[in-house]
């Protein structure tokens, strides 16, 4: 090799590098970049974003570091370096999920929905038909479940994701945080883990207030143990589909549904919401010495309770509320 050629390829590395690490002027943009998208077309939104000039140089850059491109959205900053920019492509992004207690599993796929595009309907679908099944070998929680819905299942958190997750891989990420912060937490409820579940949806519903988690919980262990129905208004909410319903009509007392606790005894099939730890704690542990038996809500959040059917009626009619 002769001193010619030698220092052609200096000046040729030289020139690569520069082009690597040089920084050239592009606007601030976020890219969207959905799951099995080819570099060619990740190349061409980069250039009619104003990011790149030329999709040439992009194909062989990613051919020699390798195409690693992550899905979701990338922010990409003004002024960066091809290595700068195919370090943003190639660092999965992280979206915000806030599963909030008490939210139903329509809700729950709506959330997901606006922060990481996918059809909730799919989510929902999965969710109540599928996911029980693939999960229930690795998570023996879900065993005692005895319909195919996870309903409630999915722990209240807030999560950071990577955009384009499969609807199996969120559900699994959810059934793992309630495994870890219920399930294992409280080894002495889960031989009757459903329907400690299902009854910690209901006190969930009931209440806003944690510090009234335990007597809320009292009230439905006291009916629960004289076999007196639970009348539960948020369970005849989610019977009808419409979750937050505050004030019910006596027409929505009489729907005829498995969920409907002003009609059936005992538990609904399932949990009708999601549970916190809170929740799911004053399940098992309800205030001792409670001997009450009907709750009515204040209007600040908070219930009073009452021994008798007559002063319950007292209450309602002083505080013009005739729910539960």
């Amino acid at each position: 090799m002769n001193k010619y050629s030698l220092i052609a390829g200096w000046l040729g590395l030289v020139a690569v590098l520069g082009l690597w690490l040089y920084p050239w002027a592009n606007p601030a943009v976020t890219l969207h970049v959905k799951p099995g998208t080819p570099a060619i077309h990740v190349a061409q939104a980069l250039k009619t974003q104003g990011v790149i000039r030329s999709t040439t140089v992009f194909k062989a850059m990613t051919a020699i570091v390798g195409n690693r491109i992550k899905p979701g959205p990338h922010q990409i900053p003004e002024s960066v370096s091809w290595k700068q920019l195919l370090a943003i492509l190639e660092t999965p992004p992280t979206i915000t999920l806030t599963i909030v207690p008490g939210m139903a599993l329509p809700e729950i796929a709506q959330a997901l929905a606006t922060v990481d595009p996918r059809d909730p309907q799919q989510f929902i679908h999965y969710v109540q038909t599928q996911a029980k099944q693939d999960l229930e070998t690795e998570f023996p929680l879900l065993k005692q479940n005895p319909t195919t819905t996870l309903e409630g299942y999915l722990f209240p958190d807030t999560y950071f994701i990577e955009p384009g997750m499969s609807d199996a891989q969120l559900v699994r990420v959810f059934i793992q945080q309630l495994h870890r912060q219920v399930w294992m937490k409280h080894p002495s409820s889960q031989a009757n883990f459903h329907a400690t579940l299902t009854l910690a949806s209901l006190i969930e519903k009931e209440s806003q207030s944690p510090n009234e988690f335990a007597k809320v919980s009292a009230v439905f262990h006291n009916r629960l143990n004289r076999n007196q129905r639970l009348e539960s208004c948020p369970t005849v909410a989610y019977a009808l589909g419409n979750y937050r319903k505050k004030i019910l009509t006596f027409d929505d007392l009489t729907v005829d549904s498995p969920y409907n606790t002003y009609r059936v005894f005992g538990l609904p099939p399932t949990p009708i919401a999601t549970v916190s730890a809170a929740a799911f704690y004053a399940a098992i542990h309800p205030e001792p010495n409670f001997p009450f038996y009907y709750f009515v809500a204040d209007g600040t959040g908070n219930h009073i309770f009452s021994k008798t059917y007559r002063a319950h009626l007292q209450n309602q009619k002083r505080l013009g509320n005739r729910s539960l």
